[in-house]
């Protein structure tokens, strides 16, 4: 040890010790009087020689092993080579220290020497003198090593005293690692974890575990055969045991020795042995790392009988922080561009921009992140911490800094059980109030710290390192995990958290144009709001057309001057009338000519510019200027209740389609840009169109009433609808109905075939997000349709949620008639067919109110195990009963549909099909739209009329759809269609259904007070496997109908409210 002076005897306890002068083999020393005399103890001044000399060698390996024998110098000079020889642009240094071999005598001189007994017993021939350490010293302190990146060291075998002396001095000197070498058996093993030990002892980090001789390599055929079978699962065990990195393994080949006693590369004269190839698979995880990832230059330095021999070549090595990462486990540690070795290495992040595997030309995806996080990274340890079952509370405290300004050096973690299937999770900066979204506003029922006995998850967080997992009690399945993912921060405009996913199956986040199901691959999705390019008859919809110079709650007195009587006349025919109302008001008009902005101005409800308290002013389609109302000021509220109330004055809408609330501006900010502040050009810059924040859209420094734009752009649209639905709810005093474009797909882009597939999932996703009243634009907004494209589109928007043929004003008419007798056709039977089935959609969208159910869903929304639906994004779900199939390719007349396993119906033949789970052909003439029908279903129905309001008067209708069982059952919601609150009054009937092989009735879900009459006039029954005899309705023998796929039972006048049961007898 390096406090042992020079010529002191074996076991020395050393001049450090409180024991030193006193023990036993103290006994003889010369040293002796002056340790015991407790005189002010000097350190060995040998460790501040070594320190000095390798003060610019940036990283200093070791290669250690638990025992001899294991070939470890082999190991290194393996590895060595290999290295150089994967990367012929760098450079090591090695130095050879392992002096316990059998040269032993002759490098020591110690040739002749007896055995001798000191004051402690007996003394070996090879001891702990001034011979063994000073030349251990000499090489670390008396070579000129230079500026060396990297040095990797052999050195002797075990905690040997030469072992303890070497790093002794090195771990002063800032070792970087260790490398450990061992064979598979328990012997060895044993070794290898008191090495492990000894490392943890004295700090130094251990980088991984490498086995040696695990297999040998036969000369002749190459096939490898275990020489020391791992009796306990080997090195590879051991390592996940203590948690340490495995690095692989290395098979022992014969020809090995042959290169090593003539001093030749293996690798270059036996490339083609299984030995290299693990050599290979070794070096590939090597990566050096010192708080960054950094290249290396390295020189070799052996000694041999006294002699210094220098061979220079090239290395780069590995370090266990950025070792053995599989590429789906690295962390984006650059999201911005022009990444680069140095700006990586400069935030203390691994860099790898090349594949080192097989073939070192073919560079990684470019989706894989060059620049990620080590291992162990993290900026915040927890401190402080309380738990309870689920309820967890932590402050985390900064221990450095990211590259981003403005750190917040001490947040907050809060994580809530709201019930027995929500949790909460809440980071947040606990000293400094944040903005924080306003909407929703929630009111959670449990106070924090009330414990759920029946919870269905299980938070856990690390114990140091800032990081908690959620699993699922169920299964044990962890659903969302950020222990040791790394990534975290907290600055003041930059947060990021990262976390493992439970499984490539991942939808949603945002909008987008893609599958549904996304790709996770490094993918990066901006969640900015941007105005960018992705017969029967109920309402009439009007674009910004009927306004006076595109100013809103005005109409023109010209080209439009009947409209008032227009309105009526739709009300009158039944239907609904719905202008669009953009987000933006005029700023041009002479004063006193243009009421909403005079009152906006009086009020001061503008949205406000961020270098003045005047209004913000940009431009939308108003001819010169446009302004913005703050949706977030109370005083808003009654504005816009003011102006939308003058409008209904003039004529009487039913709704409002609100637009261009993103918001848009054909501005980039104001009419020359935005001024320079932290907010429109922050240090990191999302990937958002144009690479600036106002990009078309409002400067970020803008200001509204509860903050700025910054904060509050993507919420815009949400605010804008809050306060049409309270005007609409004031001024109406009835249901509102409200569409938004901010989360309305579709608006824009769609003109081409592939924008019609892509319809399908952005839709479903939205459903997702509980918004289920969406759909695109059928046919196409921009460009000119063609009629095989509408024929399909309008099969296909018949069954979105919202169903609006809508298009630009620069393009061809693309209404049915105007598309041609085919698409008027198409169009009459999918719209028919949504017409009958509205009672089934009403109540989906009464479920999807009442407890967060989609309308719209995927296949695999309703077969979870069903491994095949997760990827099927071209058929989709009207809740659980109605598949619809459309045909997205031109000129096709059959279509191939996944049918999950079941009993499934033809909607327009009613034959069954038994699925156990594959693709399907189905016919799909021109002019109709698959449709599918799952067995054990029961589906209201009405015949159709030319409008809601027309439908709403006849006779309800149930399509029964047994399943395998002989069973099926549904549910009918149904109010006045137009009240406020009628769910909250209890003004609804609730009604379900029930079928077994002999037997349908009803019954009430929950007891409303509706009392209009609702008549019963048909019953449809699919998948009877028999002939029925005889049918009956509360005990009275009635009159039916039956084929080869259809029982049917017809002009019946049953009020549906009342209990009814009907069954049937077989032949």
């Amino acid at each position: 040890m390096a406090d042992v002076p020079s010529e002191a005897p074996e076991h020395c306890p050393g001049t450090q010790s409180e024991s030193a002068g006193k023990a036993s083999a103290c006994a003889g020393c010369p040293n002796q009087s002056l340790c015991s005399s407790g005189a002010t103890k000097q350190p060995d001044p040998g460790i501040a020689l070594v320190k000095e000399r390798l003060s610019l060698v940036r990283n200093k390996l070791l290669v250690l092993s638990g025992k001899g024998g294991v070939g470890k110098s082999t190991v290194t000079s393996l590895l060595s080579r290999c290295i150089a020889t994967n990367n012929p642009d760098k450079n090591v240094g090695v130095l050879d220290i392992d002096i316990c071999g059998p040269s032993q005598p002759r490098v020591l001189g110690a040739l002749g020497e007896q055995v001798h007994q000191s004051g402690s017993g007996w003394s070996p021939v090879v001891r702990k003198l001034i011979k063994i350490e000073r030349m251990i010293r000499q090489f670390l302190s008396e070579v000129d090593w230079g500026s060396l990146d990297y040095l990797v060291l052999d050195t002797p075998p075990g905690t040997s005293d030469e072992h303890l002396s070497a790093t002794s001095y090195l771990k002063d000197a800032g070792v970087t690692g260790a490398v450990i070498v061992t064979t598979p058996p328990q012997v060895a093993l044993l070794d290898v974890r008191k090495e492990i030990d000894f490392c943890r002892k004295v700090n130094i980090p251990i980088l991984g575990v490498i086995e040696n001789m695990t297999m040998f390599v036969c000369p002749k055929c190459k096939n490898t055969a275990e020489i020391f079978p791992a009796s306990t699962g080997g090195a590879q065990a051991m390592s996940k045991e203590l948690n340490v990195e495995f690095l692989g393994s290395i098979p022992l080949d014969p020809l090995l020795a042959r290169c090593c006693d003539e001093g030749k590369s293996f690798l270059t004269e036996m490339p083609d042995s299984p030995t290299v190839d693990f050599l290979n698979k070794i070096c590939k995880l090597m990566i050096v790392y010192k708080s960054s990832c950094v290249s290396v230059f390295t020189v070799e330095v052996h000694f041999v009988d006294k002699v210094i021999m220098f061979h220079k070549y090239m290395i780069h090595c590995v370090v266990a922080q950025c070792s053995n990462i599989p590429k789906i486990l690295r962390f984006d540690c650059h999201p911005e561009d022009g990444a680069s070795e140095l700006s990586c290495t400069d935030r203390g992040c691994c860099w790898n921009p090349l594949d080192k595997g097989v073939d070192t030309a073919k560079r990684v995806p470019l989706n894989v992140p060059y620049c990620y996080y080590p291992k162990n990274w993290s900026l915040y340890k927890y401190i402080n911490c309380t738990q309870d079952g689920n309820n967890f509370e932590a402050f985390l405290k900064q221990e450095r800094k990211s590259v981003y300004k403005n750190n917040v050096p001490l947040v907050k973690v809060e994580a809530t059980g709201i019930d027995n299937s929500i949790l909460r999770v809440k980071i947040y900066d606990p000293l400094n109030a944040r903005y924080e979204p306003p909407w929703p506003i929630r009111s959670d029922p449990r106070p924090f710290f009330s414990r759920i006995s029946d919870s269905k998850y299980q938070f856990n967080n690390d114990d140091a390192n800032f990081g908690f997992k959620v699993d699922r009690v169920s299964d044990n399945t962890t659903l969302f995990n950020s222990i040791k993912t790394g990534g975290f921060i907290f600055a003041d405009q930059f947060l990021q958290i990262s976390s493992s996913l439970p499984t490539n199956n991942i939808y949603g986040i945002g909008e987008h144009r893609s599958n549904l199901k996304l790709n996770t691959n490094w993918q990066s999705f901006t969640l900015f709001n941007k105005d960018q390019p992705p017969t029967e008859n109920d309402t009439q919809w009007n674009d910004l057309d009927y306004m006076d110079k595109n100013n809103d709650f005005t109409y023109n007195k010209e080209k439009f001057k009947d409209l008032p009587k227009f309105v009526d006349e739709i009300h009158a025919a039944g239907m609904h009338y719905i202008p669009l109302i953009d987000a933006g008001i005029s700023a041009s008009e002479d004063s006193g000519s243009y009421l909403p902005y005079d009152e906006g101005i009086k009020r001061d409800i503008f949205v406000k510019d961020g270098a003045s308290d005047g209004p913000f002013v940009g431009k939308v389609w108003n001819l010169v200027s446009t302004v913005w109302p703050d949706f977030t000021n109370p005083k808003t509220m009654e504005y816009y209740e003011s102006m939308m109330s003058d409008m209904h004055d003039s004529f009487a809408y039913d709704g409002a389609w609100i637009d261009m609330n993103e918001p848009s501006n054909f501005y980039n900010g104001h009419k020359n840009g935005c001024t320079h502040n932290r907010f429109d050009y922050p240090e990191h810059l999302p990937n958002v169109v144009g690479d600036l924040l106002a990009t078309k859209t409002l400067c970020m420094n803008a200001k509204h009433y509860l903050g700025s734009h910054y904060d509050l752009h993507n919420t815009y649209g949400t605010s804008q609808a809050i306060t049409t639905n309270y005007a609409l709810r004031k001024i109406r005093q009835k249901r509102p109905f409200i569409i938004s474009r901010s989360t309305w797909v579709g608006h824009k882009t769609h003109f081409t075939r592939h924008d019609l597939r892509m319809s399908i999932p952005a839709i479903l996703s939205l459903n997702f997000y509980q918004i289920p009243m969406v759909g695109a634009d059928i046919c196409g907004f921009d460009g000119n349709t063609t009629a095989a494209l509408c024929n399909r589109w309008m099969q296909l928007g018949a069954f979105y949620p919202f169903s609006r043929n809508h298009n630009s004003d620069t393009t061809i008419e693309q209404d049915p008639v105007a598309m041609g007798e085919t698409v008027v056709r198409s169009s009459r039977n999918a719209l028919g067919i949504r017409y009958r089935f509205l009672p089934y959609l009403y109540t989906l969208f009464f479920r999807a109110h009442k407890f967060g159910e989609t309308v719209a869903r995927p296949l695999f929304f309703e077969f979870t195990e069903d491994r095949r639906t997760y990827d099927i994004d071209t058929q989709f779900l009207w809740g659980s009963a109605l598949m619809i199939s459309p045909v997205l390719e031109e000129d096709k007349l059959n279509l191939g549909l996944y049918l999950p396993r079941g009993l499934w119906y033809d909607y327009y033949t009613q034959l069954s099909v038994f699925s156990i789970g594959k693709y399907y052909m189905l016919a799909a003439p021109i002019d109709r739209i698959p449709l599918m029908i799952r067995g054990g279903s029961i589906l209201p129905a009405q015949r159709p009329g030319a409008t809601t309001t027309e439908s709403r008067e006849n006779k309800f209708e149930l399509l029964v759809a047994l399943n395998e069982a002989g069973n099926a059952k549904g549910e009918l919601y149904w109010d006045d269609g137009d009240g406020i609150d009628s769910i909250k009054k209890k003004e609804y009937q609730w009604i379900s259904f029930t079928a077994t092989n002999s037997t349908l009735l009803n019954s009430a879900v929950d007891n409303g007070s509706f009392n209009e009459r609702m008549i019963l006039g048909r019953v449809q029954i699919l998948g009877l496997t028999d002939l029925i005899s005889k049918m009956y309705l509360n005990d009275e023998e009635i009159t039916f109908s039956q084929n080869s796929v259809s029982l049917n039972v017809t002009g019946l006048q049953l009020d549906i409210k009342e209990s009814f049961r009907f069954y049937w007898r077989y032949y």
